[in-house]
């Protein structure tokens, strides 16, 4: 387990899939997530909780915890996404329904390198939409097609970074989250803050917004 990781505790222990789980966590999660994201530095809390939450193809972030259903908790993909959380958006907030680009574009973004998948999208929308950009209730449709939520905010989103990262250089990229991690730690932060971020470290990036955002 990685420094500043006390214990992970699964709920319940007994089921295989969870005891699964506790070998993912352990070791591999946390070093998957911090070694190949350089930029996070230590896991922000002393313990983390990852709970299985009934049969459902469904997982959900909260600071030290994470609830998994029982059809994805033996997914990696699910499992790093999930776990990025706990830095982002758990030690560098944001506003989730106005600013979801923040933290689910950057924790698909961690999933991806840490499993070495690709950054395919088909979204034409710009990434900085707000979730009521999309109407409740329509979780097949709108929310999963090529103009949905999904494709729009997590696939494209995770894009987007990927381009910021080759733009920027990786060393440049990580120092400037590990930069926010440390000042704005526990605080909020707004996508208009993080891109300015990225322009200070590196001038120039506006030719990656004006790809992927309104900006």
């Amino acid at each position: 387990m990685s420094a500043g990781v006390d214990r992970c505790t699964t709920a319940p222990e007994t089921h295989p899939p969870a005891r699964f789980v506790l070998r993912r966590a352990r070791p591999d999660a946390f070093r998957g997530v911090q070694l190949r994201n350089p930029g996070y530095g230590p896991y922000p809390y002393p313990s983390l909780t990852i709970a299985e939450a009934g049969p459902r193809l469904w997982a959900h972030e909260f600071p030290a915890l994470v609830f998994v259903g029982t059809a994805v908790i033996d997914d990696a993909y699910v499992m790093y996404h999930e776990i990025a959380h706990q830095w982002f958006y758990a030690a560098l907030g944001n506003d989730q329904q106005a600013d979801p680009i923040v933290d689910e574009g950057l924790a698909e973004l961690s999933a991806n390198t840490v499993l070495g998948r690709g950054y395919a999208y088909c979204s034409s929308l710009r990434v900085d939409q707000p979730v009521d950009r999309w109407p409740a209730g329509h979780l097949i449709g709108e929310w999963m097609g090529c103009g949905g939520y999904f494709e729009t905010i997590y696939h494209k989103g995770a894009a987007f970074y990927d381009a910021m990262r080759d733009r920027m250089g990786s060393t440049a990229f990580y120092a400037t989250l590990r930069s926010l991690l440390t000042s704005e730690r526990f605080g909020l932060i707004t996508h208009d803050e993080l891109f300015a971020a990225f322009e200070a470290r590196t001038p120039g990036t506006r030719t990656v917004l004006g790809r992927f955002t309104n900006h």
